[in-house]
C-alpha cells in the first residue's frame, strides 16, 4: 500500500492538480457565460453541449474498448487501433455533416438555428477526438505530456473569452470550440505515433475492440439518453430559461466529479494491467487505495459544498443565488455517482459488464416514468428533477454494491479474465 501511495503521489499528483487547473479554467468560462448571457441564451448553450454529448452515442464502444486495450501497452496493437478510431471519427464526421445538410435543405430546425447546430456538431466531433487522444495518453502513461498539453490548451482557450462579449452565443460556442481544437493540435504535434498513418476499417479488429467496449458504451448511451431526455424535457415543458436556471447543477456536477475522474484515470491502466497479468494482490491494494481516496474526497467536498456554495454563488453569480437549492437536492446523487467509480475499476479489469446494462436501461425507464408522472400530476419542476436525478444515481450505486457483495468470491478469487 505504501509503495503504491508513494508512486502515485510522486509521479501523478501533478496530473490531478493540472486537472483542477483545467477545471478552474472551465469554471471561469462558465462564470463568464452565466454572467453575460441571459437565461434563454444560456439554455441554448446547454443544448449545444447536449448535442456535443449526443455525438458520443455514435462511437459505439470503440473508445471504451480501445482505451482498455491500449492500457495493455502492446505497441503494434496500439497503432492499429489508433488508425481504426481516426478512420471511424472521419466517417462519423461525414454522417454528421450530411445530417446538417438535410436540416438545411428541408428547412428544419431543432430548437436552435441551423448555424448553431453546425457549430455544435463540429464541437462534438472535436470533443470526441479529444477524448480518444486523452485516453491514449493516459493508457500509455504519458502523464507529463498530457499535463503540458492541458495547461497550454486551457490557458490559450481562456484568452478567447472576450468573444462572449463581442458575439454573444456565437462567441460562447467559439470558446467551447477552442479547447478541444488546441488539445488535438498540440497532441498530434507532440506525439507523432498518435497521428493516423492509414485508413483502417478492419471488421475483425472492430469486433475485437467492441468485445471490451460495446457494453460499457451501451451504459454510456443510457447516461447520455437520460441527459437528452432531461434537458430537452426541461426546454420543451418549462422553457430554455428554466434550462438556464438548471445550468448551475450542470456546472456543479462537472466540478464535483473532476478530482474523482482524474483519480480514476490514474488507477485505470494499472488496475487493468495487474488483473490481466494475474497480480491479484496488487489489484486488491489498488482498489482499497482508490476507495480510501474517494472517501476522503467526498467528505471534504460535501462539507465545503454545504458551507461555501451559497456564499460563493451569492458573491460571484448573484442572479443564480436562488438556484443553489437544485444543487443541494442533487448532492446525494453526485456522491453516489462518484462512489460508482470503484465499480468501474472492478468492471474494466474483470470484464464484468452486464451490470452496466441493467442499471443503464433501468435508469432510462425510471426517468421516463418520472417525467410522465410529474407532467400528469403537474409536478414537473426543477426541484423534482433534481430529486429524481439523486434517486436514480443512488439506485445505481446500491445495485453495484449488491452485485459486488453477491459475486465477491468470483471477482476476487479469479485470476484470469473470462473472455
Amino acid at each position: 500500500m505504501k509503495q503504491i501511495c508513494s508512486k502515485l503521489f510522486t509521479s501523478y499528483t501533478l496530473y490531478v492538480l493540472i486537472n483542477i487547473y483545467v477545471s478552474a479554467m472551465g469554471f471561469i468560462r462558465s462564470i463568464v457565460f452565466m454572467k453575460n448571457l441571459n437565461m434563454s441564451d444560456l439554455g441554448i448553450i446547454s443544448l449545444v453541449q447536449t448535442v456535443m454529448l449526443f455525438l458520443g452515442l455514435f462511437q459505439i464502444g470503440l473508445l471504451n474498448g480501445g482505451y482498455r486495450i491500449f492500457a495493455l501497452n502492446k505497441t503494434e496493437q496500439q497503432t492499429e487501433i489508433n488508425n481504426l478510431l481516426f478512420s471511424y471519427i472521419i466517417l462519423l464526421s461525414g454522417i454528421a455533416f450530411i445530417f446538417w445538410g438535410i436540416l438545411v435543405i428541408t428547412k428544419t430546425t431543432l430548437t436552435m438555428s441551423n448555424d448553431i447546430m453546425l457549430l455544435a456538431l463540429i464541437c462534438g466531433i472535436l470533443t470526441l477526438t479529444q477524448n480518444w487522444l486523452t485516453n491514449t495518453l493516459i493508457a500509455k502513461r504519458l502523464i507529463k505530456d498530457i499535463n503540458k498539453i492541458n495547461i497550454i490548451s486551457s490557458t490559450i482557450a481562456l484568452i478567447s473569452l472576450p468573444l462572449v462579449w463581442i458575439w454573444g452565443v456565437f462567441g460562447a460556442i467559439s470558446v467551447l470550440f477552442a479547447q478541444p481544437f488546441l488539445f488535438i493540435a498540440l497532441t498530434l504535434i507532440k506525439r507523432k505515433e498518435l497521428r493516423p498513418s492509414s485508413w483502417n476499417f478492419n471488421l475483425k479488429l472492430i469486433r475485437y475492440v467492441l468485445s471490451f467496449g460495446f457494453i460499457p458504451f451501451l451504459s454510456g448511451i443510457c447516461t447520455i439518453i437520460i441527459l437528452q431526455i432531461e434537458r430537452w424535457s426541461i426546454a420543451d415543458i418549462l422553457g430554455t430559461a428554466a434550462l438556464g436556471e438548471f445550468y448551475l447543477v450542470f456546472l456543479y456536477t462537472t466540478l464535483f466529479s473532476l478530482i474523482p475522474t482524474s483519480i480514476l484515470n490514474l488507477f485505470f491502466p494499472k488496475s487493468v494491467y495487474s488483473y490481466e497479468t494475474g497480480n491479484l494482490y496488487e489489484f486488491k491494494r489498488i482498489l482499497k487505495l482508490h476507495l480510501l481516496l474517494l472517501t476522503i474526497y467526498l467528505i471534504s467536498a460535501t462539507v465545503l459544498t454545504l458551507w461555501l456554495l451559497q456564499p460563493v454563488v451569492d458573491l460571484i453569480l448573484p442572479k443564480h443565488s436562488a438556484n443553489t437549492i437544485y444543487v443541494y437536492y442533487f448532492l446525494p446523487g453526485a456522491i453516489s455517482q462518484v462512489l460508482c467509480h470503484s465499480f468501474s475499476l472492478i468492471s474494466a479489469a474483470t470484464v464484468r459488464l452486464r451490470p452496466y446494462l441493467i442499471t443503464g436501461f433501468s435508469s432510462i425507464v425510471m426517468m421516463i416514468i418520472f417525467i410522465i408522472g410529474a407532467v400528469k400530476l403537474n409536478m414537473f419542476t426543477l426541484i423534482n428533477i433534481a430529486i429524481a436525478k439523486s434517486i436514480i444515481e443512488s439506485f445505481i450505486f446500491l445495485y453495484y454494491v449488491g452485485y459486488v457483495c453477491i459475486h465477491r468470491k468470483a471477482i476476487f478469487l479469479q485470476i484470469n479474465i473470462p473472455h
